[in-house]
């Protein structure tokens, strides 16, 4: 705490509801020269502040000194003593003594001292665990001090919008936590034990929330930690900070977790995680820390599990890991760390799981013999570039509980040991050991033939052979070595084809086409192509495809899959190939894992998948970069929505892209990209929802090759670029719901194909004026959307003349127009009576009339509705003057519209296709007729 001795007339301090630690300083405002009346506030509450109230207090004859919520365990013993501090808390020290400041050790109130003769501080039998204004006993804390800090949890992280909130919309209508003391809630008798994900002990104070994937949003108030019993934390999968660093915020003050996960929120750095000191599992997967793992960590000397894969982790791990001598898993997944692996980890001996797969690691494994109990030790590289691991393969001789080992994709050397898991007790066990991908030399030692329930896999290494005294083990590989076994009772092909022969999978498989296929290159048992393990492009397209399912978190996407099956990638869900010849690992064509669930980045690699047209990773939580684009020579289509992406740059460098969809997600706050009006390729560009600001670039004139632009639901201004008509092959344009304003060009009535046209809604100065244009010799335009705007003056009768003259019947039979919520006068044109089939909306705008010749035989008019009414047909268009509906038309024979009430209907609606009743007033005819001075250019 600072000491603010400085400052002679400084007599407020608030520093309420912070982190501050140590005692309060002797020489606390040692310059303080106030008067002798004049009154000092030290706000200090709910910090971490510990020691005793300093004497040096006693220079001030009138303090208000509030430091409820600390460690403070005493007065000076010469405070209390003096009688010159009457004045102090207001006039209460002289009543209540020090009691008024703060209860003493071992007695409490609800709010920690006494503030008045009904709130005395009172006796705990369990004692307040040396603490003085302690607002509870040590082990009776009332819930009722919980709910405030569930309701204000509630309000902070947009509870009514949960996915599941049974019990906790208990607090939806308040405001805020206070509302808590109102009567009405306080006969609700609310009970916090009841809510969804909300346990508690036998004496109804909560131990444990559990909310994943619930929806909550925003940042978790730090008075969350404050609760005392929590014990066990689940907020994985929602969108939360701690704090507003990014870092675990005031976790430090939830002096009971143990337990926590808060994987996939947005936790970006350590700050703060030292101090959560009673953690005994730490669980942040899927983070954004994109940095060192920081020895701030290894302060949780107490914990036993510590869960980080796929969190941006780099560089080497920093020493001292070995701090965590309790630590029993160890899983840090999926990130980029790189260096060596730890020797400390040697020296962990309650390891038991140990996962440090598709790193950067590189250098020997360390010395693991003290680590008697691991039972889990994965190190694979499946999907990483570079060498990976080096050095010889341990016997992993001294772990007796050892039942699963992936060293799988480095560059291990030397043969495999003779004593080899020669400490494992249990041998009827399942024990999976992949080895494959390696550069092992020699033979499968025939040591392994006591373990009877196996899944060794040592493919594509410079192995010769295995131990005959396997080959008659029926149940290794899930029985698939007895279903190969021949007529001598050899099944050695089910663990690695012998030398001479190669298959997909490098061993035999039962069923059709699993035979190991001759090969005259087949120099190594265990091949999976003739050419042999040692050139590069050897199945690469599954490793590609492999390196995606690691780098996004494979084994945790929401849909179910096949994936991690030991088919080909041809049959993984998602993946179609075009047929290359026998490899069934080549020939992707197109990745659709939309909705998959897929995290983190894609993996650039997929743009040397040479087949590759198609890829789909919309609805998932992912990020992908454009780097090395230029290598998809084939690649027409990147579909993207509702993802993660954050930049396109380098995208301009694709050859044959046509249609890219990219919206919903996450770009910073700009203009469109320019880049994108430099893919002279597109046919189809959809950037929706994206928050894209500024004007729309003259560039758009590139896209020659353009055939549908949706761009609605932005924060676009200005207005319609005149270059956007010369794209002559446009069939859809979409800039509804942005910021656009000025009039329509009608220069776009000459794109020879457009079809559909949506400008509804602009958000800005009442969106496009001007006059309704006339789209005379657009002779497609079927689907036009011009609602919500400020457009003026009557519908020309050459409205859509081309379309209404048009012999195809699937063009004039079908259109679709919406002209509703503008300023449009006039009639509605008789010439419409030329379309077969209409479904138009003009409601709220001022027609004054609708031809009775659109109403009499127009069987396909408004969905055949003219046509279905026996009377006041042409209510289907628009409800006459003096009724209305709240669409301002007759949708059904039994809706029909309403008359407005009173002596004058008319004056209450005075118009064709009114949404409700209600003459118009004065002051709206000036607004309007300013509007329309302002955007006319007018100067009266």
């Amino acid at each position: 705490l600072p000491k603010f001795d400085t400052f002679p007339f400084l007599n407020e301090i608030y520093l309420d509801g912070n982190a501050f630690t140590g005692s309060i300083p002797s020489n606390f405002l040692h310059a303080f020269q106030g008067t002798a009346d004049e009154t000092v506030t030290i706000g200090l509450e709910n910090n971490n502040l510990s020691g005793s109230i300093p004497v040096s207090f006693l220079k001030f004859d009138s303090l208000v000194l509030n430091v409820i919520g600390n460690n403070i365990s005493s007065f000076d013993d010469r405070i209390c003593d003096d009688g010159n501090i009457y004045n102090w808390m207001n006039g209460l020290v002289e009543l209540y003594g020090c009691d008024a400041i703060l209860c003493p050790v071992g007695y409490y109130s609800d709010s920690g001292r006494q503030e008045g003769e009904e709130s005395p501080c009172v006796a705990c039998d369990v004692g307040t665990d040396g603490m003085m204004g302690a607002t509870y006993c040590a082990s009776d804390e009332p819930s009722s001090e919980e709910l405030p800090i569930l309701a204000e949890f509630y309000l902070a992280l947009g509870g009514p919008q949960w996915d599941e909130s049974e019990g906790w919309d208990a607090f939806a209508e308040m405001e805020n936590a206070v509302d808590l003391t109102l009567p009405t809630y306080q006969e609700e008798d609310i009970q916090a034990c009841t809510f969804t994900g909300i346990k508690c002990d036998d004496n109804k104070k909560v131990i444990e929330i559990v909310l994943p994937n619930n929806g909550l949003e925003g940042m978790v108030p730090s008075s969350f930690w404050d609760l005392p019993f929590l014990s066990n934390l689940d907020l994985a999968g929602n969108e939360l900070s701690l704090d507003r660093d990014f870092g675990f915020g005031d976790i430090g003050n939830a002096v009971s977790l143990k337990k926590v996960d808060l994987s996939s929120n947005d936790i970006q750095s350590f700050k703060g995680i030292g101090r959560a000191t009673s953690l005994e599992s730490l669980v942040v997967d899927d983070a954004y820390f994109f940095s060192a793992l920081d020895a701030e960590v290894y302060q949780l000397t107490g914990l036993i599990e510590l869960h980080m894969r796929f969190s941006g982790l780099k560089d080497e791990i920093p020493d001292g890991l070995s701090a965590l001598e309790n630590l029993m898993t160890l899983n840090l997944y999926g990130n980029e760390l790189s260096g060596n692996i730890p020797e400390e980890i040697g020296l962990m001996t309650n390891l038991f799981h140990v996962d440090l797969s598709e790193n950067n690691f590189h250098g020997s494994l360390p010395a693991i013999k003290e680590l008697i109990g691991l039972e889990k030790f994965h190190v694979h590289q499946t999907g990483r570039g570079g060498n990976g691991i080096t050095g010889k393969l341990p016997s992993f001789a001294e772990q007796t509980k050892l039942h699963m080992l992936d060293v799988n994709s480095n560059m291990m050397t030397g043969s495999i040991p003779s004593d080899f898991l020669a400490g494992v007790e249990d041998v009827d066990q399942l024990m999976e050991i992949d080895i494959g991908y390696n550069e092992f030399v020699g033979t499968i030692p025939g040591s392994l033939s006591r373990f009877t329930n196996m899944r060794l896999d040592a493919v594509s290494n410079k192995i010769t052979g295995l131990s005959s005294d396997l080959c008659s083990l029926k149940g290794w590989w899930d029985g698939e070595v007895g279903k190969v076994m021949d007529d001598n009772g050899d099944g050695c092909d089910a663990i690695l084809c012998p030398k001479g022969t190669y298959n997909d999978f490098g061993r035999a498989q039962s069923g059709a086409n699993g035979e190991c296929k001759p090969c005259s290159k087949g120099n190594y048992a265990g091949q999976i192509t003739c050419s042999g393990v040692t050139v590069e492009t050897d199945n690469f397209e599954k490793k590609v495809l492999d390196k995606l399912f690691i780098e996004t978190g494979g084994s945790s996407w929401t849909k179910e899959n096949n994936w991690e099956s030991e088919g080909s990638v041809c049959d993984y869900d998602g993946v179609t190939c075009v047929g290359t010849g026998d490899n069934v690992n080549e020939g992707v064509e197109t990745i659709n894992l939309a909705g998959f669930g897929l995290t983190a980045n894609i993996p650039t690699e997929i743009y040397q998948l040479p087949f590759l047209k198609v890829v789909d990773f919309s609805n998932n939580v992912v990020d992908l970069g454009f780097d090395g684009i230029g290598e998809a020579e084939f690649l027409e289509q990147i579909l993207i929505n509702d993802a993660d992406l954050t930049s396109v740059d380098g995208i301009s460098n694709a050859l044959k892209l046509k249609k890219l969809h990219i919206s919903r997600n996450s770009f910073p706050e700009g203009n469109i990209p320019d880049e994108l009006f430099s893919i002279k390729t597109l046919e189809s560009l959809a950037i929706s929802f994206n928050g894209f600001e500024g004007l729309i670039s003259e560039d758009i004139a590139d896209l020659t090759e353009l055939k549908e632009f949706w761009a609605g639901s932005n924060d676009i201004t200005g207005s319609i670029p005149i270059e956007m008509s010369e794209l002559n092959k446009l069939t859809s344009i979409v800039l509804s719901a942005n910021r656009m304003s000025g009039e329509i060009p009608n220069e776009l009535e000459n794109i020879p194909n457009l079809q559909q046209l949506h400008f509804h809604g602009q958000r800005d100065f009442g969106g496009f004026t001007g006059p309704v244009p006339s789209f005379s010799n657009a002779a497609e335009l079927t689907d036009l959307d011009l609602s919500e705007n400020s457009l003026t003056g009557s519908i020309p009768s050459s409205f859509l003349a081309t379309v209404r003259a048009s012999k195809d019947h699937a063009i004039y039979a079908y259109d679709k127009i919406n002209l509703s919520s503008n300023q449009i006068t006039g009639t509605v044109p008789a010439d419409w009576d030329d379309f077969v089939g209409l479904f138009v909306n003009l409601a709220d705008n001022r027609i004054s009339g609708v031809p009775n010749v659109l109403c009499d035989d127009d069987d396909e008019f408004m969905d055949g509705l003219v046509g279905n009414l026996t009377e006041n047909k042409c209510d289907a268009i628009l409800c006459p003057p003096g009724t209305f509906t709240s669409v301002g038309r007759q949708t059904a024979p039994d809706a029909p519209c309403k008359t407005c009430p009173g002596d004058s209907p008319k004056e209450q609606a005075p118009y064709f296709g009114s949404l409700e009743c209600g003459s118009i007033s004065e002051e709206r005819t000036i607004l309007e007729k300013i509007h329309g001075l302002i955007f006319t250019g007018a100067s009266e």
